[in-house]
């Protein structure tokens, strides 16, 4: 199925969606596609739209809003040490694709990258970027979030009632993330840390752990940041039941009984 991002405010109640140049040239010369073929339309907040390419390929016809219904136990965040170039991408791609509802670029003692205000909303604009086509093209009907750049003291400060956060640690043989996952409650929210290249300064380490973040280990092995990325919300997604049987949709009433878009 052809996947199309449109925000949410550009669908309101209409049943025939007016396309944007980016819009059409990705349907009618990337895809390829013609007048009567089926596009589905996502607002990146869980809504889903049927829709038909019209005569002339410049609308489409939507059909009734599908609500996703989310099987998890948990939703969780990837807090994401900063990394050079492709692995940062690669890193935030992937835990599009693997369910994170939230990414945070952490900045912390060992990276190398350092964003200053006048190229921090470039990176940005390209990170949400690369989020919202990870979205399109893995099935989600939500966009996650990729927030600004935020530090340790910024994750100390998120956890709270219904928030729990740990840091990924590679000398840490005591807990490990499996356990962890298995013991979350259901309905929190989750942070997951993830160090840079070269991982967490020791001094780091133990300031978020004198705070009551627990440390938390990946097994034997070594792992880059990015993969290490991938590895951690593989395992947050199965923990929390959405590595299971698909998950159900439900459609809402037709077009002309809806006062708006609910998320």
């Amino acid at each position: 199925m052809v996947r199309l991002y449109v925000p949410a405010e550009r669908l309101g109640s209409r049943d025939l969606l007016d396309l944007l140049p980016d819009e059409l040239g990705y349907l009618i010369r990337v895809r390829r596609l013609s007048a009567g073929d089926a596009v589905e339309v996502f607002d990146g907040q869980g809504g889903r739209w049927p829709g038909v390419l019209q005569p002339g390929s410049r609308r489409l016809a939507l059909g009734p809003r599908v609500a996703d219904r989310d099987p998890r136990r948990f939703s969780f965040e990837l807090w994401q040490g900063l990394s050079k170039g492709e692995r940062m991408e690669w890193a935030i791609q992937k835990a599009s694709e693997l369910g994170a509802s939230r990414i945070v670029p952490l900045a912390s003692d060992r990276a190398v990258v350092r964003l200053t205000p006048s190229r921090a909303p470039e990176r940005l604009r390209r990170w949400r970027k690369i989020a919202q086509e990870a979205a399109r093209q893995s099935g989600r009907a939500d966009v996650p979030e990729v927030a600004e750049v935020a530090t340790l003291s910024d994750l100390i400060a998120w956890a709270g009632p219904g928030r729990e956060a740990a840091l990924l640690y590679e000398r840490e043989d005591r807990r490990d993330l499996q356990t962890f996952l298995s013991r979350v409650r259901p309905g929190s929210r989750l942070a997951l840390a993830v160090g840079p290249e070269g991982g967490f300064e020791p001094a780091e380490v133990e300031r978020v752990s004198a705070a009551g973040i627990p440390l938390l280990g990946l097994g034997d092995r070594i792992l880059r940041t990015e993969t290490a990325a991938a590895a951690v919300c593989v395992l947050a997604l199965s923990a929390s039941g959405g590595m299971g049987p698909a998950g159900g949709v439900s459609a809402e009433p037709p077009r002309s009984a809806e006062p708006g878009i609910s998320s």
